[in-house]
């Protein structure tokens, strides 16, 4: 039984994904926009617990669902992330028109760095 026990990474990243509005699917179609290597199989592993991401992909999921990178892999510190004068917590439900948004362009927040070479 799991009392006390803390939650794990794909805990986290399937409450992210659900507060965000988006299904793995539609994490994979964005990295690609991006020129991320994310494929199918990797985001079910992520999402089953299987495996989580290197440090590049965490990065863009952190971005794409607006949540802090660290939070997300270790569940310390603060699920918020803020973007311009706004706060988003993973614990706040969305608007359809937000989720939209989100959903076509990540929040905008796409760091250059974890584009390919």
């Amino acid at each position: 039984m799991r009392m006390f026990m803390e939650r794990t990474f794909a805990e986290r990243l399937q409450d992210a994904m659900r507060q965000r509005g988006f299904k793995q699917v539609d994490l994979v179609r964005e990295a690609d926009k991006y020129g991320v290597k994310l494929g199918k199989s990797h985001m079910s592993q992520y999402v089953s617990g299987k495996t989580v991401p290197r440090a590049e992909i965490l990065r863009f999921l952190a971005n794409c669902l607006q949540v802090d990178a660290d939070w997300l892999l270790t569940g310390e510190g603060d699920s918020r992330m803020v973007e311009g004068n706004t706060i988003h917590n993973v614990g706040e439900k969305n608007t359809a028109r937000q989720r939209e948004c989100r959903r076509k362009n990540c929040g905008g927040s796409i760091p250059e760095r974890i584009n390919p070479k």
